[in-house]
């Protein structure tokens, strides 16, 4: 029988320390604005993606134009992901 003291063990994995790791920069002040985009995926293998976002985005044209810049880098990543997907795809038939 567990002590009502005792730790639970927590189930952690690279997603829930980065996690964990903007948590404690919102909470100190450097992460003042977070979008995130994530995959869900039910019992089926069913996979949907939500965006969702918090904190007050600066509305500096400097950093908005750093922003699209970021959004712009990781839309290359997954054009380039998805290729390699088809490319994989197609060397299996």
């Amino acid at each position: 029988m567990e002590k009502m003291n005792d730790p639970i063990p927590l189930n952690t994995n690279d997603l829930t320390q980065m996690l964990r790791e903007y948590e404690k920069q919102a909470r100190k002040g450097p992460v003042s604005y977070a979008m995130v985009i994530a995959q869900t995926e039910d019992e089926d293998g069913y996979v949907a993606w939500c965006q969702d976002e918090a904190g007050e985005m600066s509305a500096d044209p400097d950093h908005i134009i750093q922003l699209i810049g970021m959004l712009q880098v990781q839309m290359t990543y997954a054009v380039r992901m998805l290729d390699e997907v088809l490319l994989v795809g197609l060397d299996d038939d």
